[in-house]
C-alpha cells in the first residue's frame, strides 16, 4: 500500500526539532517503530561525524526523518536531536517498496534532477537500526542498489551516488565490506581504511 493512501488520523507528529541546512537534505524513512532512543543515537552519532568533516564539503549532509505520508519538498531544515518518538506512515514497507514510492513521490516530483534535496539516495532506519544501530542506504543511481552502515557513516556512504561515481562500495573489496551477502560498512574499519589510503 502506498503511504500517501493511509488516512492522517493515524500519524502523530513528532516533536519538529530542525535546523538549517544549506547543502540540501537526504530523506530518512522508518519502516519499523523506531524508539526515540535510536532516532537520536542516529541523528547524534550522524552530527557529530559530519562535523569532524566539514572540510570535505559533501552534498546532502543533512537529514530529514519524514513523519508524515507526503514527502516535505519545500523542507529546508535537517532533522536534529532531541526527537521525539512518533508512529511513521511507512511501517512494514520493504525496501523495494520504499524504492518505488521514492520514485513517485520524488524523482518524478522533480523529473529534472536538480532539486537541492536527494533525488538519487535515501536512508531506512527499520528494525536493525533498533536491534544493531545499522542504517540502509538505498540508491537509485549506485552499484550496488543498497548498503548498510554504521549511524555515523550514513553520509559518507552515500556521498560517492551523490557526487556521480555511480558506486556504494566506492571500489572496495567485497569480501572484506559484506556481511551475510550484504554490504556493510562499520566506523572503526572504514577508520583504518582511510588512514591506509
Amino acid at each position: 500500500m502506498d503511504p500517501t493512501t493511509q488516512s492522517h488520523s493515524n500519524h502523530v507528529d513528532a516533536t519538529d526539532n530542525s535546523d538549517d541546512s544549506e547543502d540540501g537534505l537526504t530523506y530518512v524513512f522508518c519502516t519499523a517503530d523506531i524508539p526515540a532512543s535510536t532516532l537520536n543515537a542516529f541523528l547524534t552519532r550522524l552530527t557529530n561525524r559530519n562535523s569532524s568533516l566539514e572540510h570535505l564539503e559533501m552534498p546532502h549532509s543533512g537529514v530529514l526523518i519524514v513523519q508524515t505520508p507526503e514527502v516535505p519538498h519545500t523542507a529546508t531544515r535537517a532533522s536534529r536531536a532531541p526527537l521525539a518518538a512518533f508512529r511513521s506512515p511507512f511501517l512494514g514497507q520493504t525496501q523495494e517498496q520504499m524504492t518505488a514510492f521514492f520514485k513517485t513521490h520524488v524523482q518524478q516530483h522533480d523529473p529534472t534532477g536538480i532539486s537541492v534535496h536527494s533525488v538519487s539516495t535515501f536512508i531506512i532506519l527499520d528494525e536493525r537500526s533498533v536491534s544493531e544501530e545499522l542504517c540502509l542506504i538505498v540508491s537509485e543511481a549506485a552499484e550496488p542498489a543498497s548498503a548498510r552502515c554504521e549511524f555515523d557513516l550514513a553520509v559518507e556512504v552515500l556521498v560517492a551516488p551523490e557526487m556521480g561515481t555511480g558506486e556504494l562500495n566506492e571500489g572496495l573489496r567485497r569480501e572484506e565490506w559484506t556481511e551475510g551477502g550484504e554490504w556493510v560498512y562499520r566506523l572503526e574499519k572504514w577508520k583504518r581504511y582511510m588512514e591506509e589510503e
